[in-house]
């Protein structure tokens, strides 16, 4: 019997690796944060910044996939919350 069918193609590793290198500044900014002691709400909102205006901005070479991951950004409702959770933890 075969097993052919289960080896990932081309375009399956190329996909991963695409998703890996958007993927992989999460796991630094999880990692810096992971390793302080007491994280604050307040602490979150430049992170996002940075995610948002760094990570996730559309760069000339993204291809569909990573276009269709970096629109998935939060709200204007989470971005909200997060600055009246920043006034109070002040």
């Amino acid at each position: 019997m075969s097993k052919w069918h289960l080896m990932s193609k081309d375009n399956d590793i190329t996909s991963l690796e695409n998703v890996n290198q958007l993927l992989l500044p999460f796991y630094d900014l999880t990692d810096a944060l992971a390793s302080e002691k007491r994280v604050t709400l307040s602490s979150l909102t430049p992170v996002l910044e940075h995610i948002g205006s760094e990570i996730l901005s559309e760069q000339a070479g993204d291809n569909l996939l990573i276009r269709q991951m970096k629109q998935g950004r939060y709200t204007e409702q989470v971005e909200r919350v997060l600055q009246i959770s920043s006034f109070v933890n002040a």
